[in-house]
């Protein structure tokens, strides 16, 4: 079923520039792979303990960050290219995440800068997965998030954007104006790239699941027979917040003025900032 898309503005958006941080994960790569740093935990940097672990193969850090980026939570990213490599968090999504919690700050937001090795397995690679709840993957054909809703995918889209290959962007999903509406909830799906709006779309009596007892996976989808999910590329400063964050909040600051062309695939520095 096709979806229409509408381009929403910040005057009808419960978009906030502060939101609370559930997850930040940074990258050593002077460690070299991450069962060597930590003894293999990957530290979460928002202060929530969620911290993560490998899980299927290990993978490596790499000194490969974006551009003219400061660095925030680590001093490289991760490399999950070659195989089926993959962060886990520790706990289970649904001990993370409170629907009640989404509600009162209005949504959720998920972002993160990703690097391409190749255009994926030919599907559904997973840069983060939300437990199969919610997630932001990257192929051939662009970059798309994805909604899952009492077990249904009921919200998802595509932007029509070609493979990347060895580009560094940072991608944003925003589930916004998250509100309680009977036995469901409404909400607004909002996916950004390097900071610019490039599709929204409105859905109604729908409540997003996060109890389906799986762990976040950066890399790929972090359960069992999850191969065929699995990212190529580079992962860098993954972060996860209660809340609909500005694009003025997230981990990039977007030069002015503001481009709508895609910021950063035309060479422009991409600074990135810690979150007060």
């Amino acid at each position: 079923m096709k979806i229409r898309y509408t381009i929403a503005t910040l005057a009808a958006s419960s978009l906030v520039t502060h939101a609370t941080t559930l997850i930040q994960y940074g990258f050593d790569f002077t460690s070299g792979t991450v069962a060597s740093q930590n003894g293999g935990v990957v530290t979460d940097d928002s202060g929530n303990a969620h911290h993560g672990g490998v899980k299927f193969n290990t993978p490596v850090y790499s000194s490969n960050i974006p551009t003219g980026t400061q660095n925030v939570t680590g001093v490289g990213s991760l490399d999950v290219s070659g195989g089926h490599h993959t962060i886990a968090s520790t706990q289970n999504d649904s001990d993370i995440f409170s629907i009640s919690e989404m509600v009162a700050n209005g949504g959720l937001t998920v972002e993160v800068w990703a690097n391409q090795s190749n255009s994926g397995n030919g599907g559904n690679a997973k840069i983060i997965a939300i437990g199969g709840a919610f997630d932001i993957e990257m192929d051939s054909t662009g970059i798309s998030t994805f909604v899952n809703s009492s077990g249904n995918g009921v919200a998802s889209f595509t932007n029509a954007l070609a493979d990347r290959a060895g580009t560094w962007m940072h991608v944003a999903a925003v589930i916004d104006n998250f509100v309680v509406d009977g036995g469901s909830h409404d909400f607004d799906l909002k996916l950004y790239i390097n900071g610019t709006l490039q599709d929204s779309v409105a859905y109604n009596d729908v409540t997003p699941s996060f109890a389906l007892g799986r762990q976040i996976g950066i890399g790929s989808q972090a359960h069992s027979g999850s191969g065929d999910f699995r990212y190529d590329g580079l992962i860098y400063e993954p972060r996860i917040s209660y809340g609909a964050v500005a694009p003025a909040d997230f981990t990039i600051v977007v030069p002015e003025p503001a481009s709508s062309v895609f910021l950063g695939l035309g060479g422009l520095a991409l600074i990135l900032r810690r979150r007060k």
